[in-house]
């Protein structure tokens, strides 16, 4: 529907950022969110944080395993978004959903399916 950045993959991790519509940009993420891939999380995340959106939108319901590095990521872009006075759609997998609850974060990162 828009523009693509150019995804970032490392060990099994797949991130793009797109444009979907209008004040709008998605990242979406697939894959394992480990200790080694959390840096391409972070510059994704990044990349959909200089655009001027008002609302992120993280696809992240094809994720496959979501480390704690990759968790606090989540976590501190949140509370990004929140000072930033941005909207922020988080979907999540079954495993992001679950380690969000166990690590107490989905608080501060609420998902839906």
């Amino acid at each position: 529907m828009g523009s693509t950045d150019n995804p970032s993959r490392a060990g099994g991790t797949v991130a793009s950022v797109r444009i979907t519509e209008q004040d709008v940009v998605t990242v979406d993420v697939r894959g394992e969110i480990t200790s080694e891939t959390a840096g391409d999380l972070a510059r994704a995340l990044e990349a959909a944080a200089v655009r001027p959106a008002r609302t992120i939108e993280l696809d992240l319901t094809e994720v496959s395993h979501l480390s704690l590095e990759g968790a606090a990521l989540l976590a501190e872009f949140a509370q990004r978004c929140r000072a930033e006075a941005r909207n922020l759609r988080v979907h999540g997998s079954p495993v992001v959903r679950h380690k969000l609850g166990l690590t107490g974060l989905s608080g501060l990162v609420p998902t839906s399916d």
